[in-house]
């Protein structure tokens, strides 16, 4: 006898439906706006700055960066600041002893 004849039905594959997708998408939604508001929670609760007294003995205005493009520029400044911290100021190198 012979078995060639013989054939299991072949089964089709299983086709993913549309709300799969959407409850998938939702839920990498959520998830992700679950995460960024717990970060910004959580940072909330951290200290601000820590102050302290000091002087300003110098500052200067420099250049951070050139932003070019094709309809222009743009020139990006910053402050640059000598500072001394706390109650006794720090010894100025440049001063000639006496």
């Amino acid at each position: 006898m012979s078995h060639h004849r013989i054939h299991a039905p072949e089964v089709p594959p299983e086709q993913v439906s549309g709300w799969k997708i959407v409850l998938f998408l939702f839920a990498g939604f959520a998830l992700f706006a679950t995460l960024f508001l717990a970060s910004n929670w959580l940072q909330s609760f951290r200290p601000a700055h820590i102050t302290t007294r000091g002087k300003i003995l110098e500052t200067r205005q420099v250049i951070d960066g050139l932003r070019e493009s094709t309809y222009g520029g743009r020139i990006v400044y910053g402050v640059e600041a000598r500072v001394v911290h706390g109650e006794r100021p720090a010894p100025n190198p440049l001063a000639t002893p006496l």
